[in-house]
C-alpha cells in the first residue's frame, strides 16, 4: 500500500536510508514468515484465508492511521463516501481477496523460490491488461524486456523438482493474475468516471473492509477452513496467536513502512527497491530451496539481467515525464499550489 503519492523526496539521506531498511526488512519478514507459518514443514498452520483475514485487518487500521496522519482531499471514510465508490471499491477487493488468499495457499504447496518466480510474470499481465482494457501503447524495447523476463522466469522453475506441485503453481498463477489485473482495473475505474479520485490510502481502507467480509464469507461456509482453523487455536494457541499476532503486525509495519520510504524518497525509490528486494529475495529462495538444475540457474541469471534493464528503462521513463508536463513558465499565484502536491 503506497500512501504517499507519487511525489516524495523531502527526506533526508539518513531518513531515506533507514526507510529503506525498514520497507527491506518487513518485506523480506513477511516472505519467509508466511512461508514458514503455512507449509507443513514450518509451523503447519495451513489456513491460508483465515491468517489473510487478519492481514485485512491490519490493512484496515494502517490506511485509517495513514489517513489521520494526511487526511486525504476526499475526506475520511463515511457512508456516504462508501456507497459513492463501493462498486469501484468492490471491482478492487475481489482481485485482493483471490491475490493474497491464492498466493498464501500456494506457499503451502510449492516453495517460495518458485513463488516468487512466477510473481516475476505480473509485468506481462500488467501489460498485457494495459493494452487490452486502457489501450496503452509500449515501446517495442519494453516489450522485448517483459518477455525476457517472463521466458527467463519459465525456465528458472525447477518442473522435475519431486517436492514440485502443479496444484501450488496453478495457485500463484491465479495469484498473479490477480495481483497484475488489480492496479489496471483500479486505474480504468477510476479515470472513466467524473467521481473524484479517492486517496490510495481511502481506497486500500475501502478495499481492505470488503476483502475481509469476503475471506470471512469463505471462512464460515468452508468447514476444512473454519473446523481446522479452530481446531489447531485450541491445540496450539500460543503459536497460532504468535502466528497471527506476528504476521498482521508485519503487514502493519509494512504497509507504514512503505509510506514512509515513498514519503521521504519516492514512488520511484520505492520501485527500484522492490525489484532488487525481488533479486535478493528469489537469489536466498533458490539457495535454500536448493536449485541445482543448471536450466534453472541460467535463467535465474537471465532473469536478474532483465529486472535490471527493466528497472533502469522505468527510471528513464518516468525522468522523462516530468520534463515533457513541465510548464513553461509559472505565474506566481500558482507556485503554492505547485509546491504543496
Amino acid at each position: 500500500m503506497v500512501g504517499g503519492g507519487s511525489g516524495g523526496g523531502t527526506g533526508t539521506p539518513m531518513q531515506v536510508f533507514l526507510a529503506f531498511l525498514a520497507y527491506a526488512g518487513f518485506n523480506l519478514f513477511l516472505n519467509f514468515f508466511n512461508k514458514w507459518a503455512l507449509s507443513t514443514s514450518g509451523a503447519g498452520f495451513s489456513y491460508p484465508v483465515f491468517y489473510s483475514m487478519w492481514h485485512m485487518i491490519a490493512s484496515i487500521i494502517g490506511s485509517w492511521v495513514l489517513m489521520k496522519v494526511k487526511p486525504p482531499p476526499t475526506g475520511m471514510p463515511s457512508i456516504e463516501q462508501f456507497l459513492t465508490y463501493k462498486w469501484e471499491a468492490l471491482s478492487l477487493a475481489i482481485c485482493t481477496s483471490i491475490n493474497i488468499s491464492c498466493n498464501n495457499a500456494s506457499l503451502m504447496l510449492i516453495g517460495l523460490f518458485v513463488n516468487q518466480v512466477v510473481k516475476a510474470l505480473a509485468p506481462l499481465i500488467s501489460m498485457v491488461c494495459s493494452f487490452l482494457l486502457l489501450k496503452r501503447r509500449y515501446e517495442w524495447k519494453i516489450i522485448v524486456i517483459v518477455l525476457l523476463i517472463a521466458g527467463s522466469a519459465c525456465a528458472a522453475v525447477p518442473f522435475k523438482d519431486p517436492a514440485f506441485s502443479y496444484l501450488g503453481l496453478f495457485l500463484v498463477c491465479i495469484a498473479t493474475l490477480a495481483s497484475a489485473t488489480k492496479p489496471v482495473v483500479g486505474e480504468m475505474l477510476m479515470t472513466a468516471t467524473e467521481k473524484p479520485k479517492l486517496s490510495p490510502a481511502a481506497l486500500v481502507f475501502y478495499d481492505s473492509c470488503f476483502s475481509f467480509v469476503f475471506m470471512l464469507f469463505f471462512w464460515l461456509v468452508v468447514p476444512s477452513e473454519r473446523e481446522g482453523s479452530i481446531e489447531y487455536v485450541g491445540e496450539k494457541p500460543g503459536l497460532a496467536w504468535g502466528i497471527i499476532l506476528a504476521g498482521s503486525t508485519a503487514a502493519f509495519c509494512y504497509n507504514m513502512s512503505v509510506f514512509y520510504f515513498t514519503l521521504v524518497a519516492s514512488a520511484l525509490a520505492v520501485m527500484v527497491a522492490t525489484n532488487l528486494l525481488k533479486v535478493i529475495l528469489i537469489t536466498t529462495s533458490a539457495v535454500i530451496d536448493n536449485i541445482r538444475d543448471p536450466l534453472n540457474w541460467c535463467g535465474i541469471v537471465v532473469f536478474f539481467g532483465a529486472v535490471v534493464a527493466y528497472a533502469y528503462m522505468s527510471f528513464k521513463g518516468r525522468q522523462k515525464k516530468p520534463a515533457e508536463t513541465k510548464p513553461a513558465e509559472t505565474k506566481p499565484d500558482e507556485k503554492s499550489s505547485l509546491v504543496s502536491k
